[in-house]
């Protein structure tokens, strides 16, 4: 697969390269999570580690969370890093 950047806001239903039609669709990128905080990446973090379900101090076992079935940021039972919430 190939990523094209395409001007504008609506996108075509297919493009031609190399004499071969192909279908365009929507590129969307994993979602990038830090697992101490939740704001940005591990990497750049200096915040302490917390619960992604939570959001206190780690327990021993994640599997313990009383919070396990609705995680704190939208309470729609899924994980922050969890794509069913986008449209596309």
């Amino acid at each position: 697969s190939i990523c094209i950047k395409f001007a504008g806001q609506v996108l075509p239903k297919h493009i031609f390269l190399f004499r071969t039609r192909h279908v365009v669709s929507t590129y969307v990128p994993k979602v990038r999570i830090c697992y101490n905080c939740s704001n940005h990446i591990s990497k750049a973090c200096r915040s302490n580690a917390r619960c992604i379900f939570c959001d206190k101090a780690p327990h021993e076992d994640a599997q313990e969370c009383s919070m396990k079935d609705t995680p704190h940021q939208c309470e729609g039972g899924h994980l922050p890093i969890s794509q069913s919430e986008y449209p596309w």
